[in-house]
Parts: structure tokens; sequence; C-alpha cells
């Protein structure tokens, strides 16, 4: 019976790898139309990029990998599901040479490879199992002192950068790429959150939609991933960016400290499992 339930476990863990992986390559080909449209649009000097269908068929395309991407958080730990999203960069890499005709450099391929070799460490060596989400861990995760920490951390890292972005008009792509990296890490937590406790509910083992944490968590969600400002800041990178060599530097502002503040919330996880 042992046996049998950790074989469960690894298959649902390899199913939540090849759902993320699925929804991040999605999401490289939304990138790339995005970009293809900028890139057509501002030629012509006509027409806005968001009155192209195009553009939009490459928002769906990209919602699609999302839905993805949230689906896989309820199967595997975000420690590990955040940080596959750079297969998005291999598959960025491989669809601007073939479709975009960009120029592929010996440092792409050199990236490329290290990528996919981290990739394969961490899905290999990482923990092949992570305890249930449910309402009661993700309240005594969220006032757990790593987690303040952090959150406090990180609204003064953001309010300083939009302060640089807005008052002092700092239009660096560095600063714009990491006021979404942290958005995007209040995203990863909403969405393991919220998918975990639907998991949880799904499988029968407790209901998860009394408690009000799910909504505040879903209101979360949905308001960091519909917000303006990070929809907003993702096509001013998307419209410069020159060379597909630039989307590693987006990727790892995305992906990188969403899966620290993973391993930063791994503590409590663990203390209370």
């Amino acid at each position: 019976m042992f046996t049998l339930g950790v074989c469960m476990s690894f298959q649902i863990y390899i199913l939540g790898i090849i759902i993320a992986i699925c929804g991040n390559f999605l999401i490289s080909i939304s990138l790339n139309i995005q970009k293809y449209t900028h890139i057509r649009q501002s030629q012509r000097g006509t027409r806005p990029y968001y009155t192209s269908r195009l553009w939009w068929c490459g928002i769906l395309l990209m919602g699609l990998g999302e839905m993805g991407n949230f689906a896989a958080y309820g199967f595997a730990p975000a420690s590990l599901i955040a940080p596959l999203g750079c297969v998005s960069v291999i598959g960025n890499a491989i669809i601007s040479v073939v479709f975009l005709k960009e120029t592929l450099r010996a440092s792409d391929v050199l990236g490329g490879a290290l990528a996919l070799t981290g990739t394969y460490l961490l899905v290999t060596f990482a923990p092949h199992s992570a305890p249930h989400v449910t309402a009661n861990m993700v309240e005594r995760c969220l006032i757990s002192w790593q987690f303040l920490i952090y959150f406090f951390v990180e609204v003064v890292l953001f309010c300083l950068l939009l302060y640089l972005y807005k008052c002092r008009n700092v239009k660096h792509i560095v600063i714009v790429m990491l006021l979404v990296a942290l958005l995007a890490s209040v995203t990863v937590i909403s969405v393991k959150a919220v998918s975990g406790m639907l998991t949880e509910t799904v499988r029968g083992s407790h209901l998860q939609l009394t408690y009000p944490v799910f909504y505040i968590m879903f209101i979360v969600m949905v308001a960091s991933c519909s917000n303006y400002i990070p929809n907003n800041l993702k096509s001013k990178i998307i419209a410069t960016m020159t060379d597909h060599h630039e989307s590693p530097l987006l990727n790892v502002a995305l992906h990188y400290e969403p899966t620290l503040l993973a391993v930063i919330e791994n503590g409590p996880v663990k203390a209370h499992a």
C-alpha cells in the first residue's frame, strides 16, 4: 500500500511538470506573436498594437499557458514549477530564430544549455512530494516571520522602484523587469494557495471553500493577474526587446524571485507539516 501511494504521488508530480512545460511553451509562442505584432505595427506606423487580431491571439495563448501553470501548481511544489519557466527561454530562442529570423549567438546556445542542465537537475533532485495545501496551512504561512519579513522587504523595494519609474522617469528595462517580478511573486503565492486548496477540495479530503482565506487569496490572484500595472509593464518590455537574447533576462526576473519566495515559505510549511 505504501509503494502504491508513493507511485501515485510520483505520477502526480510528473503530471505537474508536464503541464508546466506545455504551459510555458505556449507562453513562449505568445511572446513571439506579440513581439512580431509590435514590430509590424511600428514599421507600418498606423494603428496601435492592441488593435491587431494577431496580438490578441498571442494574449489568448498566454492565457492558456498561464492556465496550465495554474493547474501545475496544484500537482507540484511552487519551488519547482516557477523555475520551469526557463522552458519559455528555450522555446523563445528557437521560435525567434526560425520565424523572426533573429541571429543565434554562441552565448545564446551556452545559456540555453545551462538552463536545460539546471532544469534537469532541479526536476531530478527536487523533493518529489509536497505538503497538501490547506486553508489552515496557508493561514499559518501568511503570519510566519519568514513571510512577513520577505513581504515587508518586497513592499519597500516595489515602492522605491515605482518611485524611480514614475517620479524620476527612470525607464531602464531592468527597473521595469524588477517591478514585474515583484508583482509576479505575489501572483505565484496566491495561485499556489488557490490551486492547492481547489485540489484538496476536488480530492474530497476536506472542503476548503468555506474558509475566508481562500477568497482572500482568490481576490489577490485575480487582482495581481489582471492588474493594469503588470500588464502595461510587460507590454513595454516586449515592445523594447530587440533580440531574443534579452528574453532570458525577463525570464530570470519573472521566475527567480517567485522561486526564492517558495523556498522562504518552505520553512513554515515543513515546520507545521
